[in-house]
């Protein structure tokens, strides 16, 4: 009996596409995903709709429209990156990390979570300035002039670029008068 070449079974290729072949990038790109979906759906739930007036809004667009939009493009480009991700043979970076480069990345993941924690009661000058000087001495800058401009100078002078120029308004902390 002889049979067809449909029914012998035809022998998986490793570098054949699916999820066993998953790279670092195909488990950013569904992070990624994961993330952008959840932005969508919590944005109605974050952003206060605007006040009425005689059942009529003062302003002229949505304030989700913005937020929306960014979720769903970050979305279009996270689905693009997983999609890619599948074709694109490349390795960890990770793993050529050495224990003491990992621990610097912690170590300045560590700063910039107090930093976001401190944002708000100290104000963006002052978290800025302490975090800019904290991540620049750890990772060896010892210059004077250049930790100055960097602590000092940059963060007032974005506070004052967002603030009178753009009319941001970010925390002053301990700066309000």
């Amino acid at each position: 009996m002889t049979t067809s070449h449909d029914d012998q079974k035809q022998p998986v290729r490793a570098d054949a596409p699916g999820w066993h072949s998953a790279t670092f990038e195909t488990y950013v790109a569904l992070i990624l995903v994961i993330l952008a979906a959840t932005f969508i759906i919590l944005i109605p739930y974050q952003i206060q709709a605007p006040k009425l007036m005689f059942g009529r809004s003062f302003a002229s667009m949505e304030p989700t429209l913005f937020p929306t939009i960014s979720g769903f493009g970050l979305l279009l480009v996270s689905v693009i990156y997983l999609v890619q991700s599948f074709r694109v043979r490349t390795e960890n970076p990770f793993r050529i990390i050495g224990f003491r480069s990992a621990l610097r990345i912690v170590i300045v993941f560590g700063i910039l979570s107090g930093y976001g924690l401190l944002f708000e009661p100290l104000g963006f000058i002052l978290s800025s300035a302490l975090a800019a000087l904290l991540i620049s001495v750890y990772l060896g800058n010892r210059g004077i002039i250049s930790l100055v401009l960097i602590s000092v100078a940059l963060p007032s002078l974005t506070f004052y670029i967002f603030t009178y120029l753009l009319q941001v308004s970010l925390p002053e902390g301990v700066f309000s008068i």
